[in-house]
């Protein structure tokens, strides 16, 4: 190394040397701060408070492309809780703090795999286990979304009732499976109607068979007799296979779920289990692993919907029966729904029947005196027939 300039050569020569050494050095400590390449995927629900995720990171080093393939692995995991255009907002204003402690909520599983990108970046990809319910705290603590109480003190808990699809109804597992997904939302702190049997469950569907007005699906009837907010079918089949000298048994669930009073499909996703080998009780065991997987993508989307329907209140069906065969008689049935709520749909109008779907910021018992008030104003006397969380039935007389 030269220090005397000998036509200038030695010293430009040291000048070069030193910008590229401290470049090197530069480039080596460079660090992401937040997710830049958002490559990520949920493999499954593992439990009601961790997630496994496959990600990859992408960097100039090693160490800024695994530290990004943990941040992706976050990332993926908070979409499913940032659900509304403010709570994306706050995310994304406060990228860089939500980041910095990224390994609070990641462990990474097996050893991650390595590859060197054609623009010569450093790509690693890993397995990794992401600890939800953590982050959503944090998340809520920082401010940046809604706590799930808060959302159903305002609108009481989601009342939730599982129901197996036709295709599976009489299946040995379906029952079990049932009590599985029960089992899950008691555990997210869903309000859970549950009858003692799926015989009994089907069996209170002819309390409100003959209706009109009524979503045709049969399963929303049930959902509908007992009051229900949101309904969830399941079904499932299983695969199996020879390998080598064994026979494996893996199984495939599909979870939806349901608006109870218009049957209006809010959240549907497929699961998977791994590959077992068969034997007594893999069914269950595999179908339950399935099932698990898809219920928790499920009730991020019935969140949503919820968080939505929140600004204007729950959902009641109203069914007027009385005398409707002139337009007076039609308008101040409509005038009295319109000055309880202004979010209403009407679903069915006949001479003896009107039926309405109505966004409503109280519970039944509320809706039914309020509608009461609204009617004595136009010289009707209302009569409840039925009367649930969800569906009034109601004789109007004048």
């Amino acid at each position: 190394m030269y220090y005397k300039d000998k036509g200038g050569k030695e010293m430009k020569g040291l000048k070069i040397f030193l910008i590229a050494f401290i470049s090197a050095v530069a480039c080596a400590k460079s660090l992401p701060k937040y997710p830049y390449t958002f490559d990520a995927q949920i493999i499954s629900s593992l439990d009601p408070e961790t997630v496994q995720v496959r990600s990859s990171g992408t960097w100039e080093n090693g160490e800024g492309a695994l530290l990004e393939a943990k941040m992706n692995a976050v990332w993926v995991v908070i979409q499913t809780l940032a659900q509304t255009d403010q709570e994306k907002l706050l995310v994304e204003r406060n990228k860089e703090r939500v980041y910095s402690d990224i390994d609070r909520f990641v462990m990474v599983q097996g050893s991650p795999s390595r590859k060197q990108t054609p623009e010569g970046k450093i790509n690693i990809q890993i397995t990794a286990v992401v600890r939800k319910k953590l982050l959503e705290d944090s998340l809520v603590s920082a401010g940046y979304i809604q706590k799930r109480e808060e959302i159903i003190e305002v609108l009481e808990n989601p009342s939730i009732i599982v129901i197996p699809s036709d295709a599976v109804r009489n299946a040995d597992w379906a029952e079990f499976v049932a009590n599985e997904i029960n089992s899950y939302l008691t555990t997210r702190k869903f309000e859970v109607l549950n009858p003692d049997t799926l015989d009994k469950l089907y069996g209170m569907a002819s309390q409100v068979e003959s209706l009109e007005g009524l979503p045709q699906d049969p399963v929303a009837k049930i959902a509908l007799s007992v009051g229900s907010d949101i309904y969830i079918t399941f079904e499932g089949k299983f695969e199996e296979r020879e390998v080598g000298r064994d026979k494996t048994v893996k199984a495939v669930a599909s979870v939806k779920a349901f608006e109870t009073t218009t049957a209006r499909l809010i959240g549907s996703s497929t699961g998977f289990s791994k590959e077992l080998v068969a034997g007594p009780g893999k069914d269950r065991v595999t179908m339950s692993e399935a099932v698990r997987d898809a219920i928790d993508k499920v009730l991020t989307q019935v969140m949503d919907y919820w968080k939505s329907d929140m600004r204007k209140g729950k959902q009641f069906l109203i069914m007027l029966y009385g005398d409707f065969s002139t337009l007076e008689k039609q308008k101040d049935a409509v005038d009295s729904i319109k000055e309880m709520s202004s979010d209403y749909k009407r679903e069915v109008s006949t001479k003896n029947l009107m039926t309405f779907r109505i966004w409503f910021k109280g519970k039944s018992d509320e809706v039914l005196f309020e509608l009461q008030d609204k009617m004595s104003k136009r010289a009707l006397k209302i009569s409840p027939v039925v009367q649930n969380r969800k569906m009034l039935q109601i004789k109007v007389e004048q």
